[in-house]
């Protein structure tokens, strides 16, 4: 990925840390997975805010008090998600609904995991896709030198705030559909589908307008005012925040076009439709259009762009097996 000498050794120091917590991570996420698949989102709400709390204050304890990097940094990630993975675990085994933990009653069943497989992993291949094409993007990004990469990973971090408020949205429509679709109620998936396309792009709409007005003042928060190149930072933070978060509205689009289809059944669809819509076009844009034009903001232009293709090819999807349904 051309990465900075500099970085890349912080980079590799963390990575191995924080994928030794990848297995508590995965047990976090299938029981938050299942909490919410029984109609409770306030409980793991209240969880991954206190865990996000909780790293914030590990992060300082271990940088500040600690005197440690990276690894400290990581090592706070690790232990938050250990404990919220305990907690939820926890209240599972607790409950006395359908969905109570027992270790004892743990037991394959064929034709559950078989349905699983056949929706999950599209879905886990479709993540991978996306990755893959950040990881081109990455590269060309590492090529314009250390202050566009900090300035980069500055705005990645703010984007993420208004990912999660917009993949929260795109979950409930996944839950939604399936329990609608499981319930043979299929014309209320249109209600879904109007609900979580208007939630989703009015969250993102708002968040973006924060954002965007006031990067400068959360980029300060991530950097000192003597930072070395700090204009430059500055000025990535500034292209990210009115190219990419600006129109952040069609990311909820897309997301909540993708899992309302998978909700549907229809998991190898949203799949691939993202490899060509996301994946493929990210890339060719890259060999073609920034290898002409390479410029920082060219190469961010093609991830809204891509948004749109994909999320207007998901909702082109989603009227034909609506039709069909119905």
């Amino acid at each position: 990925m051309r990465s900075d000498p500099e970085l890349l050794d912080m980079s590799v120091t963390y990575i191995r840390i924080f994928f030794l917590g990848v297995p508590f991570t995965t047990v976090l996420n299938y029981a938050v997975a299942i909490l919410r698949a029984k109609g409770d989102t306030t409980t793991p709400l209240i969880i991954l805010t206190c865990s996000g709390i909780l790293n914030v204050v590990l992060n300082l304890f271990f940088v500040i008090v600690c005197g440690m990097g990276v690894d400290g940094v990581a090592i706070a990630t690790v232990i938050s998600n250990i404990v919220s993975m305990v907690t939820v675990v926890i209240i599972l085994m607790r409950d006395e609904g359908w969905c109570r933990l027992s270790f004892a009653k743990l037991r394959l069943c064929p034709s559950s995991a078989k349905r699983i497989i056949a929706i999950g992993v599209p879905a886990g291949i479709q993540g991978t896709l996306f990755s893959i094409s950040n990881v081109f993007i990455q590269s060309a990004v590492n090529g314009f030198g250390a202050a566009v990469v900090t300035g980069n990973s500055i705005g990645t971090n703010l984007e993420s705030f208004v990912y999660t408020a917009t993949n929260s949205v795109s979950q409930a429509a996944l839950t939604f559909t399936g329990q609608n679709v499981g319930a043979g109620k299929y014309r209320r998936i249109k209600n879904v589908c109007l609900g979580s396309y208007g939630a989703g792009v009015l969250v993102g709409i708002l968040f973006s307008v924060v954002l965007c007005t006031f990067y400068e003042f959360f980029a300060g928060l991530y950097m000192s005012a003597d930072a070395a190149g700090r204009d430059i930072i500055l000025d990535t933070v500034r292209q990210r925040s009115l190219i990419m978060i600006a129109p952040y509205f069609l990311v909820a689009v897309m997301e909540t076009g993708g899992n309302v289809v998978r909700g549907m059944g229809r998991s190898v669809l949203p799949m691939i439709v993202s490899l060509i819509g996301s994946c493929l076009f990210r890339i060719t844009w890259i060999f073609t259009v920034f290898a002409a034009f390479p410029y920082l903001w060219v190469l961010y232009v093609s991830l809204p762009l891509s948004w749109a293709v994909t999320g207007a090819t998901h909702l082109i999807c989603i009227t034909v097996l609506y039709k069909k349904l119905t």
